[in-house]
């Protein structure tokens, strides 16, 4: 499945759709086995579909996909063109429908369509209405982006000389980038140089994976794929699902090419073709005094709020700033001054990345928002004025020209990436998208791609264009540096290991093109047969026969499909030795009950026809082949319909062994005491027989019947295909065998393997426990079992062993409680917190008996010095019946302590402090936070009368303090004394942190609570402000980091690993 294009305006929901009320949505996981909710089949169409929702976890997002029902009547080659709209719809505020549009050509090998992350879980839940989720969908012949023309196989080589990318999933911000990268000629020739035939690895090299991809994209007639490339980057699948920044990706891809290409006859390329420098400057206006500082960059990222164009944003980038009043700046020797704060460029690379801002915060939403504005970009841009007077010297003037523009087309929730390309000085531009290469005017391209409520001028034909769908990265070349940058392909050398390489992967994947166009035309047809099956382990097995056992144990095929059924008998005899007339043939069918067992035989009729027909057109056909008795005159006497074809099986409870005995044919109308003499005078071969014969039915692995004697088979409702086991009755005093079939197979039906590691060691468990194992056991294992069969392993006494989830690798934070599960079986047991079934258990060995423990209770409490630094946690064992006073007394064993004034415990959640614990709080109160203990200070001792014990915090925001403030590093507790200016507060907090001046000059102090921030002056007085649970003083630090991508905000970061 490919991720869908789209990400459509309208906040109206679709006419004449299809409703699907998703209920008890936070428990979607466990309400089916898969873990998807399906909606009942509607039509549209005229054509059934069903929507199918579920949670895509490695992304946390919800997936939402439709799906076409494949019905019998649909020839090979249909085909149904739909544009679909996805609605999930708001309780309450119909503003906030989350709508998005596409298309699809259904066929009947992709006959689903949707998204893996239509909209994050966390957003979800603002749409629950009593954990119901309303999602409605419309599907309608108006295609929309799907034009008729791609109803007819689009071959981008042959139109446009290129070719497209395939996309993984949600990598198409990855293929954007890399067709920009691409048709850098100059960046192509240094990949191709970087030398990689003496890599032994090749998985892990990422620069032999690019070339790979380079190669293709140059000389391939198809869209090429990059699997490789992503796998060698470290990437899983979930990877692919992930969609990111596609500056970031560029940012962290040329950083780590740069590494690899360094001491090659690439070195030095990337800083050459793409690295800039800037000069950051504060000039004092009423002194001779100038601070300078040179940086340099790989890409400019630009305001589009409030900026009409380019070089509106870039004399926006670039404006002075006045440091004067309160801001002024401290100059080195001079003291405060009034400066102009600016920046300059000293000089631009050849190849100018330009981002354009179009994802940030918004701080009354309190979310992440894309800002569509109109944003216009030139062909053509004159950077000159942004040079600084003490710009580097070069030939090439500050112009440029623009070749690439990358767009975004959706919102911060997901979207589509794909480019625009101008391959050369003077070719025409080019569209991107993935797998496609169209080419375009550079209207389309251009245009079109400014953002905002933007038309198309083309007369009659004027329509509204997609106003979520913008340009984001744009990428300009110098002028004077064009044919150098970007090259003819004459002009690339490609080393001929490479070519060779890569020529030779060519042939291969033709070559298995090439088998698969073939392999179509042919059916894989298995064949087992009694002695086949009788070779088959029926202990522990149940069933017939595993056609997935290797070595195999049956014969194997390979037929045309026009081949008819008395050939694939031909071939049979051939490999069987059994002559055609004594063949009958059965097909294998999958029960609902997911046994897989024969159905019927092939009739006279149908060997006349081909395999193609009968086998309704399988690339793979099972088939039984029995053998009839010589006496038997022809396979065409079997009436199936009144006649069963069935297993027999013999238990013998003294061995405890089950063995298959064959395949007999028998009258419906046979009874079981009729089917027991049968078995009596041809099996066993006797005319008499003094023990008692049971029989049963194997229906499921959890599931053996009694057959009655009086009973006809009919009567039954047993069929071909079924099996019956028969066993002579064992006196009941021989308990150590399973007497019968039912309890033999009652115990392979409940027997499960448990694996058991041992739970890293705490202060409560000694070292012993390092083994890890397995054990079998049976599902009906109680916990006092469990404890001894464990015990038994490790070599411990019982009583002093506990057990604790598993949940991922991770063992859970809670241990399993005794109490809770004496009267629980291991099925109930291996059960987890959140109802998953895992067979992994963490064990420790205790240093007192369990019993004992769960009246104690394991506290973390994480020390804080007086320098407010964590230095160690620590893990006390407590009983549970005692209060944090006594915790405190325990607590003093094991830190060193300075002041020997007390200690005070915090609950600390987001690095601010949610309270203070006293120290009559019972030991079984649970925190949501951190438990956090200090000291008590000495300020604290000498407080006076309107001092106040104030919390203090760490934020950062942006540069202007005006974001939304982001906590971190650890809170702490100090004195507020009365009337004290915030300077002298400064100051103690200043040699309380022990901390530099100058790093304290660079905080600002402000009194937060809630949303309400104000920030404070030097001669401010705290103790004016009122302090109540949820104010703290914050101590505000500078953000240097001035871009906003939207991954800093919902995308886990870009990582390459190799």
């Amino acid at each position: 499945r490919t991720r869908p294009r789209g990400g459509g305006s309208t906040k109206i929901l679709p006419s004449g759709g299809h409703s699907f009320f998703v209920k008890d949505f936070s428990t979607l996981d466990e309400n089916s086995e898969d873990g998807k909710q399906r909606s009942d089949v509607f039509e549209a169409l005229n054509r059934k579909w069903v929507l199918v929702v579920h949670k895509h976890h490695e992304s946390e997002d919800m997936a939402l996909f439709i799906e076409l029902v494949i019905e019998e009547s649909m020839e090979k080659d249909f085909v149904l063109p739909a544009s679909i709209t996805f609605a999930v719809v708001h309780p309450t505020d119909p503003l906030q429908n989350r709508i998005l549009e596409t298309a699809h050509k259904f066929t009947t090998e992709e006959s689903d369509w949707g998204y893996f992350n239509f909209m994050p879980l966390e957003k979800v839940e603002t749409y629950l209405k009593d954990d119901v989720l309303q999602i409605t969908v419309s599907v309608n012949e108006d295609l929309g982006p799907l034009s008729s023309e791609s109803l007819i196989p689009y071959n981008s080589k042959e139109v446009t000389g290129m070719v497209g990318l395939k996309n993984q999933g949600a990598t198409c911000y990855m293929n954007s980038l890399l067709q920009t990268l691409f048709h850098l000629g100059a960046f192509r020739q240094a990949v191709y140089s970087i030398p990689t035939e003496r890599d032994e690895n090749e998985k892990t090299n990422i620069p032999l994976a690019l070339q790979r991809v380079f190669y293709n994209l140059q000389f391939s007639d198809r869209s090429v794929c990059t699997k490789d490339l992503t796998v060698s980057f470290g990437w899983d699948v979930s990877d692919a699902f992930t969609q990111h920044d596609v500056q970031e990706l560029n940012r962290v891809l040329c950083d780590n090419l740069e590494g690899k290409m360094k001491g090659t006859p690439a070195d030095g390329t990337i800083g050459y073709l793409f690295k800039g420098t800037s000069q950051s400057y504060i000039s004092c206006t009423d002194i001779d005094y100038t601070s300078k500082r040179t940086e340099e960059y790989y890409d400019i990222s630009l305001n589009v709020r409030d900026c009409k164009d380019v070089l509106e944003s870039f004399d926006q980038y670039t404006e002075e700033e006045l440091m004067e009043g309160d801001n002024k700046y401290m100059a080195e020797g001079h003291g405060l001054q009034t400066a102009r704060k600016g920046i300059k460029f000293l000089s631009f690379p050849p190849v100018l990345f330009l981002q354009l801002k179009r994802f940030e915060f918004d701080y009354e939403r309190e979310m992440m928002i894309k800002i569509n504005d109109k944003f216009e970009f030139p062909p053509d841009l004159d950077l000159s004025k942004y040079l600084s007077e003490d710009a580097m010297e070069s030939d090439h003037p500050p112009n440029y020209r623009l070749y690439s523009v990358l767009v975004h087309n959706g919102d911060v929730y997901g979207g589509h990436y794909y480019s625009f390309q101008r391959p050369s000085k003077h070719s025409d531009w080019f569209k991107f998208d993935d797998n496609q290469v169209t080419r375009v005017t550079i209207e389309e391209a251009v245009d079109q791609n400014f953002g905002g409520e933007s038309y198309n001028p083309k007369g009659k034909n004027s329509s509204k264009l997609n106003e979520h769908a913008n340009a984001y990265l744009l990428v300009y070349i110098r002028e004077s540096q064009v044919e150098e940058i970007l090259l003819n392909p004459e002009q690339l050398t490609i080393p001929a290991h490479l070519k060779q390489k890569f020529d030779e992967e060519c042939q291969i994947r033709e070559r298995g093109r090439q088998k698969r166009r073939e392999a179509k035309r042919y059916v894989d047809i298995e064949i087992t047969t009694i002695e086949a099956m009788k070779k088959y382990p029926q202990t522990p097995h149940f069933g017939l026969f595993e056609f997935a056992l290797s070595p195999p144990l049956h014969a194997q095929f390979r037929i045309s499909k026009d081949a008819t059924i008395d050939e694939l008998k031909s071939i049979a005899r051939e490999y069987f030795g059994v002559q055609k007339d004594k063949q009958r043939l059965w097909k294998w069918i999958e029960r609902s009950n997911d046994t897989f067992r024969i159905c019927r035989p092939l009739t006279q009729l149908e060997d006349e026809r081909t395999i193609e027909k009968v086998s309704k057109n399988k690339s793979a056909w099972r088939l039984f082949m029995e053998e009839m008795p010589a006496e038997t005159k022809s396979s065409r006497t079997l009436d199936y319909k009144k006649n069963l074809c069935l297993f027999l099986k013999y238990y013998s409870p003294l061995e405890e062994k089950i063995e298959l005995i064959g395949s007999y044919i028998f009258s419906c109308q046979l009874s079981a005491a009729d089917l027991k003499t049968y078995i009596i005078q041809k099996i066993f071969g006797l005319n008499k027989f003094a023990g008692d014969l049971l029989l049963y039915e194997e229906c499921t692995p959890d599931q053996v019947n009694v057959l009655p004697n009086d009973q006809s088979l009919h009567t039954l409702e047993m069929i071909s295909g079924d099996i019956i086991v028969f066993q002579l009755r064992l006196p009941e005093e021989q308990t150590e065998h399973y007497l019968d079939v039912q309890d033999y197979y009652s115990y392979f039906a409940n027997r499960i393997t448990i694996e058991f590691l041992p739970l890293p060691t705490g202060a409560e468990a000694n070292a012993n426990a390092t083994e890890s194992f397995e054990i079998e056991l049976s599902r009906l294992t109680t916990y006092s079992q469990l404890e001894d069969a464990v015990a038994e392993q490790v070599h411990c006494d019982p009583t002093f062993l506990r057990f604790t989830h598993s949940v991922g690798e991770r063992p859970h934070t809670r241990p399993l409680v005794k109490s809770e599960h004496l009267r629980d079986n291991l099925d109930d047991i291996l059960v987890t917190h959140d109802n998953y079934f895992v067979p992994t258990l963490y064990y420790e060995i205790l240093d007192l008996p369990l019993s004992e423990l769960e009246t104690k209770k394991v506290i973390l409490v994480q020390w804080q010095n007086k320098n407010t630094e964590i230095i160690k946690t620590v893990k006390l064992l407590v009983p549970k019946n005692e209060k944090y006073e006594f915790v405190a007394q325990e607590l003093a064993k094991h830190v060193e302590l300075v002041f020997n004034l007390g200690i005070r415990f915090l609950e600390v959640s987001g690095s601010k402090i949610s309270r203070v614990i006293p120290k009559h709080t019972a030991v079984r109160t649970e925190f949501a936070g951190s438990v956090v203990a200090e000291e008590i200070h000495p300020e604290e001792a000498n407080k006076q009368t309107g001092d106040r014990i104030i919390n203090v915090a760490h934020a950062w925001s942006g540069k202007d303090g005006k974001q939304v403030l982001r906590y971190f590093g650890n809170p702490f507790r100090c004195i507020s004394k009365k009337d004290e200016p915030v300077s002298a507060l400064a100051e103690r907090i200043q040699h309380r942190l022990a901390i530099m001046e100058d790093v304290m000059e660079d905080w600002k102090l402000a009194v937060v609570a809630y949303r309400d921030k104000k920030f404070l002056d030097d001669d401010d007085i705290v103790s004016d402000y009122q302090f109540h649970n949820h104010t703290h003083l914050v101590l505000h630090h500078p953000n240097k980091n001035a871009a906003t991508t939207r991954s800093q905000y919902k995308e886990k970061p870009i990582k390459i690993y190799n």
